[in-house]
């Protein structure tokens, strides 16, 4: 723990794991695929997950937007511009189960991909954006309230352990000072010759922050967030 403030908590960045979904230790009983029940000495909470279309839907009401659509058709992920990726429309870890294909260009590539997806899910298709990944998420803990996390994403968020904490509510300069009490945000400061829009990411933060405290999800994973010098896009959603 770094430090208190009235109305603010900061973390050290030092937890065991940095999927914002697990980053607090909870002993976990599976009702069923899509119900989880979490318990500790502080409270019960039935948690449901929604696929990516869904937290989406959800996300964009507040200004947050998610690129792509579902495609119900292979004509449909055909007619897109390319390069695409295609991925399961999904609440599970959809790489880690081989549900994820990137930098498709030709019609073979598509249709092999769609495929194999629909065998396990509907599919959901997304222009192929390039640049560094970024983490956001919110967790709600039991002691501190909702909070939210910005750090170094993909999938190797658990290996780098780059982030930082804040309980909300947050504020334009609580999120600036997230992003530079990290490594990967020194990407906001002119890295190598490179201008990344810091507005922009500090825009998402306290969008993030504010949908949080409406209450309009428990616990919330925008993994990967792309940045680069065009703008900042969430291209994958984890919601409970």
């Amino acid at each position: 723990m770094l430090g208190f403030s009235p109305s603010k908590m900061v973390f050290s960045t030092s937890f065991p794991s940095f999927n914002i979904l697990s980053a607090f230790s909870f002993d976990l009983a599976t009702l069923t695929s899509k119900s989880m029940f979490y318990k500790s000495t502080h409270f019960f909470l039935l948690r449901c997950m929604v696929k990516l279309s869904e937290a989406q839907t959800l996300l964009k009401a507040s200004g947050i937007g998610v690129p792509g659509k579902v495609a119900n058709t292979l004509e449909d992920a055909l007619a897109m511009k390319r390069p695409l990726v295609l991925k399961a429309d999904t609440d599970e870890h959809k790489t880690d189960k081989g549900l994820v294909f990137v930098s498709l260009t030709d019609d073979a590539e598509i249709r092999e991909a769609f495929t194999k997806i629909s065998n396990h899910a509907p599919v959901f298709a997304q222009p192929m954006i390039k640049g560094e990944e970024i983490i956001v998420g919110i967790v709600n803990d039991p002691t501190f309230g909702k909070t939210i996390m910005f750090g170094a994403g993909g999938i190797f968020t658990e290996l780098y352990k780059d982030t930082s904490f804040r309980s909300l509510p947050i504020t334009p300069r609580d999120a600036e000072a997230m992003v530079g009490e990290t490594q990967i945000g020194k990407i906001f400061s002119g890295f190598r010759g490179r201008t990344y829009p810091k507005k922009a990411m500090v825009d998402l933060l306290v969008a993030v922050g504010r949908l949080a405290i409406r209450g309009e999800f428990s616990e919330l994973d925008l993994n990967p967030v792309i940045v680069n010098e065009k703008g900042v896009w969430v291209v994958d959603v984890r919601m409970i």
